[in-house]
């Protein structure tokens, strides 16, 4: 294999190590699946578009064979799945992207949440949550949407302890962190919606939270966190996610019946004179909807909703 894959499966290996001991699985009953994912490497490393089909072939037929009945070993193979699709899809492995080998890994990920209904306690989330922290995070590797749909099914927050659900909800906040570039907030804020009165910590958490790239969107969302609007934390957390939503559906050239309504809700919860001093600060930054990278920028279109969002508040 290349550079990339060996780096790669050598930093699997050892996170690997920890999840399976977290999990109370013995790596001497796991090799069958460790193997099948060294032959994806190695198939995505040296495949030529011809021979793709065949080894995404022989990739399912080996799955077939594995045991089914064993409940951790599906919670250990579906969590190297989510990890293998998501850099599979960075580009980071090989530029050209093997499309027969990534779709074998998304549809089996399918089977896996939805068919075969893989189960995780709270602590097993917590392993799998933070296994699933990579270096190389793809807008289109799925990773957030993944683990929240495992979650969804489980309704692990539902069963999970305060400190469970924090580190859950940390691990999956650093993973948010460590992408390249932030295309929107939509995993952000379903994560936002999962936080209750009783995770205090979590909350104070969330206002601290800030992203490794420091890109406009989340300094935004920090501004907004900041701006207190209420002395009592819970009621002054669950209007910035409703200001939040709100602004991040600030499309079109002009505000939809249902966002009227919602400023509207806001404006009655917390006075014309805090709305308006909070949007005239989103406006302030409305240099950040262009994050520059070494060549050129790429435009943050969150910042420029939250903008647009501000302003038409004001007018309101």
């Amino acid at each position: 294999m290349k550079n990339n894959y060996k780096e790669f499966w050598e930093r699997d290996k050892d996170m690997s190590l920890i999840f399976l001991s977290e999990m109370g699985l013995q790596k001497e009953n796991t090799l069958f699946v460790d193997e099948w994912f060294l032959n994806y490497l190695k198939y995505h490393s040296e495949s030529n578009s011809l021979e793709e089909i065949r080894h995404a072939n022989e990739l399912r037929q080996q799955y077939q064979l594995f045991p089914k009945q064993k409940r951790q070993m599906g919670q250990y193979f579906l969590g190297k799945l989510i990890k293998y699709y998501n850099i599979s899809c960075t580009g980071w492995l090989k530029s050209l992207l093997m499309a027969q080998l990534v779709v074998l890994l998304r549809d089996l990920i399918i089977e896996c949440i939805d068919k075969r209904k893989v189960e995780y306690s709270p602590l097993e989330f917590v392993a799998l949550t933070k296994y699933l922290q990579c270096s190389e995070i793809s807008p289109n590797g799925n990773l957030i949407e993944n683990i929240l749909k495992i979650e969804s099914k489980n309704k692990i927050y539902r069963k999970a302890t305060v400190n469970e659900r924090s580190n859950i909800t940390t691990n999956i906040l650093a993973i948010n962190s460590n992408k390249g570039f932030h295309h929107d907030i939509r995993d952000y804020k379903k994560i936002l919606r999962l936080i209750e009165e009783r995770d205090e910590n979590l909350i104070n958490y969330i206002y601290e939270y800030k992203v490794i790239n420091r890109q406009g969107c989340y300094q935004i969302l920090k501004t907004i966190f900041d701006f207190r609007l209420f002395a009592n934390k819970w009621e002054d957390f669950t209007i910035k996610i409703k200001i939040i939503d709100c602004f991040d559906s600030s499309t079109g050239a002009t505000p939809k019946e249902r966002w009227k309504t919602q400023i509207e809700h806001i404006k009655t919860k917390i006075g014309c004179e805090k709305l308006n001093s909070l949007c005239a600060e989103i406006v302030k930054q409305e240099e950040l909807k262009n994050y520059p990278f070494e060549i050129g920028h790429w435009s943050d279109d969150v910042v420029k909703r939250f903008v647009k969002g501000a302003k038409w508040a004001s007018y309101m």
